[in-house]
């Protein structure tokens, strides 16, 4: 892989379930000086068709403009753990040879389900306020 397509890309990932804490986890990460991590939390690049089919370069300049100053890189996209149909061919594709590291949070599967029950009556409650 060329050395400064390589000092740009993200070398971790955070995966993880809906309500599992990969959103804390990256507002925690992204105040250390020495993380890179991109303003969107999510930038889908490797589950994405559209985004995928943009290109590295496209990817690159959009999430990550100035991360070769960082010694660690990394983005957090969740749905990267459920469609990995998709997205594990695609990092070996970008990553050939380099391998990234991965990050997965999980959290007990009951405490997740009410916390993702609770969100969704919050947001249909929202809905219907207008």
């Amino acid at each position: 892989m060329e050395k400064a397509i390589w000092l740009r890309l993200p070398n971790s990932f955070i995966l993880g379930a809906a309500k599992c804490g990969t959103t804390s986890l990256y507002y925690y990460l992204k105040q250390h000086p020495e993380i890179y991590l991109p303003k969107d939390k999510e930038p889908h690049f490797f589950d994405n068709d559209v985004f995928w089919n943009e290109g590295v370069d496209v990817f690159l300049r959009r999430h990550f403009q100035g991360a070769q100053r960082f010694p660690a890189r990394g983005e957090s996209t969740p749905a990267y753990f459920h469609r990995w149909e998709k997205v594990i061919p695609r990092i070996k594709a970008v990553y050939s040879d380099v391998i990234p590291k991965f990050i997965a949070i999980f959290r007990y599967p009951v405490e997740r389900a009410f916390s993702h029950l609770f969100a969704s009556r919050k947001l249909a409650i929202a809905l219907k306020r207008g």
